[in-house]
């Protein structure tokens, strides 16, 4: 649904800001993973990432508050926009999961740490734990 007027504007501007959250913390991902950064002062900032963690479920949770604050309430709302959830996080998950699982076995296969149903479903694990 494209809203527009003022919630249009602000829920573009919060979708921006939520990206940028988004690509912070993959940006953290990346340096755990190559380590320094030649740039001093985007190594620091890059090294706050985590807080893009907060800020994106911050603005995940306005948006959500928005966009259905004029939903009447009762159950089969809930479960409708449940559903719609569900649906919009597994099946931009899903499709990664599988590509990551068919590289994965293709080079030897998972560690023994990983729990594949626990991945399939966005479930917590201790990935530390070996």
């Amino acid at each position: 649904m494209q809203r527009t007027g003022v919630h249009g504007l602000t829920l573009q501007n919060l979708q921006s800001l939520r990206f940028l959250a988004a690509l912070w913390v993959a940006a953290l991902h990346f340096q755990a993973d190559v380590g320094t950064l030649p740039i001093p002062l985007l190594n620091e900032l890059v090294s706050l990432g985590y807080a893009g963690v907060d800020i994106f479920f911050v603005l995940s949770g306005y948006i959500m508050a928005l966009t259905t604050a004029e939903s009447s309430a009762g159950i089969g709302n809930s479960l409708r926009f449940f559903a719609r959830r569900l649906f919009r996080i597994y099946s931009g998950w899903w499709p990664f999961f599988f590509l990551y699982l068919l590289y994965f076995s293709a080079k030897g296969g998972l560690g023994e740490h990983i729990g594949l149903g626990a991945s399939l479903l966005l479930l917590p694990q201790n990935l530390f734990d070996r």
